[in-house]
């Protein structure tokens, strides 16, 4: 490593608080492990350049981390690599990161709404199978608000995937891979947990994959009814599936390409135990497939949707449900509404 820190200081040379690691405009080049790794230590790091390492940019565990500004090119790893508690906080804003051989981003844990915005990834995650732009494996917070204006081109996959649980409303955007810059959409690699009261609108035409888990309509509402534009099909499912982004081969799922199996856990939608509050959901020209247990399963009492219809807590319309591995559509104490599809 060209910088190794493990002493846990909190204070630095520069009087910057907060942090026992301080480097401003600072460049690390051609080292044969990371370039900097921490270890329960906060680090702070502005402008400069990281470049031409065999292990990742930057690679910190247990401490709080801020990057801002920084310039990051050819780490043979990750670009910067975050594995921390709940009680570390991360912002990393406005980085240039490019030839990534694994994830331009990769954050696992800390503190609620960890700061990943305006940061462009380039050309990363082609080192082997292909990985994603960012990776928030383990995820709480405004998924929106957080984590936004993210873009970039030309990587294994342009997309933030995530899992963990989502804490105010938010739209899904679909990823695409390009080699023009764009914003990166999303990808579910587990459990996606919607909080009380939050909304996760679906526009026409999306793609929704998950790699496994399930999607948790917590005392939340699920609106998939925009029929807008072209009023393409709204599509929930797998990363085997084709459609959408190719996920498969990657670094998530690299083997039976060919052959689309029940991998996740569909949608189940359920009264919020703490607030009360009942979740709900509505379905126009939407496909649900590819789910290990039901596709979706409703049991939270709700009288309310997305869609406005009086009455229903669940509303179908115009949607399929197809290869689940168990009831394609199960409800217990609520009342249901299909028609067409």
């Amino acid at each position: 490593d060209a910088i190794y820190i493990s002493s846990g200081a909190t204070t630095n040379p520069a009087g910057l608080a907060g942090f026992g690691l301080v480097l401003t405009g600072t460049t690390l080049d051609h080292n044969n492990s990371d370039a900097l790794s921490a270890s329960s230590t906060p680090v702070s790091v502005s402008g400069g350049t990281i470049s031409n390492t065999t292990g990742s940019g930057i690679n910190t565990s247990s401490g709080n981390l801020t990057v801002s500004g920084t310039t990051i090119t050819a780490a043979t790893g990750d670009g910067i690599h975050f594995y921390g508690t709940s009680a570390n906080i991360v912002s990393l804003t406005n980085n240039t990161i490019t030839g990534a051989g694994t994830y331009g981003i990769y954050v696992y844990g800390g503190a609620a709404n960890p700061t990943v915005s305006g940061n462009t990834i380039t050309g990363s995650g082609l080192g082997g199978n292909r990985a994603s732009a960012i990776d928030l494996a383990n995820y709480t917070g405004d998924l929106t608000g957080s984590v936004g204006s993210n873009h970039g081109s030309g990587n294994g996959l342009d997309a933030i995937a995530f899992a963990g649980t989502i804490t105010a409303n938010m739209t899904w955007l679909t990823p695409t891979n390009s080699a023009v810059d764009h914003p990166f959409g999303y990808l579910a690699i587990g459990t996606v947990n919607l909080s009380s009261g939050t909304t996760m609108t679906v526009p026409q035409g999306s793609v929704v994959k998950f790699l496994n888990g399930t999607l948790n309509v917590n005392g939340a509402a699920l609106d998939a009814t925009d029929i807008t534009g072209a009023n393409a099909a709204k599509i929930f499912t797998t990363f085997r599936d084709p459609a959408g982004i190719a996920t498969c081969p990657s670094v998530f799922v690299s083997s039976t390409c060919g052959v689309v199996g029940n991998d996740w856990g569909g949608i189940n939608i359920t009264q919020d135990s703490g607030s009360g509050a009942r979740g709900s959901a509505a379905f126009t020209n939407a496909g649900i497939r590819y789910s290990y247990s039901d596709a979706i399963y409703i049991s939270s009492g709700a009288t309310t949707n997305p869609a406005g219809l009086a009455g229903f807590g669940l509303v179908l319309t115009g949607t399929t449900l197809d290869h689940s591995n168990s009831d394609a559509l199960s409800a217990s104490s609520t009342p249901v509404s299909v028609s067409g599809g």
